[in-house]
């Protein structure tokens, strides 16, 4: 039997991944990683999607999805959505003008800044 990579494992790959010019919203694998369509079709239609347009980071993450459960592509999906709430409020924040002048911007997040 084949291990599974864990979110653990794969989270900081999927955070590079969306580092990306051009992935900020999951780029070939939109589908799965932001819309939580989590069925090997899914993925598959996926990894079509991005060989067909040359990325190969897109494939290569496609795969490692594909070898990971439905359940934890779907906590993947959540954790992704989670993450570009807080984005979100904090990027709408930034232009109400808290107040907070010391608040560096928001950019792109770090596996590290979680």
């Amino acid at each position: 039997m084949k291990n599974k990579p864990t979110i653990a494992d794969i989270a900081p790959v999927v955070m590079e991944y969306y580092s990306k010019p051009g992935n900020n919203v999951g780029g070939s694998l939109h589908i799965v990683l932001e819309d939580g369509n989590i069925k090997d079709s899914d993925v598959l239609f996926c990894i079509k999607q991005a060989e067909e347009s040359g990325d190969t980071d897109g494939a290569d993450l496609g795969y490692i999805l594909l070898s990971m459960s439905k359940t934890q592509r779907l906590k993947l999906s959540a954790m992704q959505k989670s993450i570009n709430h807080y984005i979100e409020k904090e990027f709408s924040r930034s232009l109400e003008g808290d107040g907070d002048k010391d608040k560096k911007p928001i950019g792109i997040l770090n596996i590290e800044d979680l």
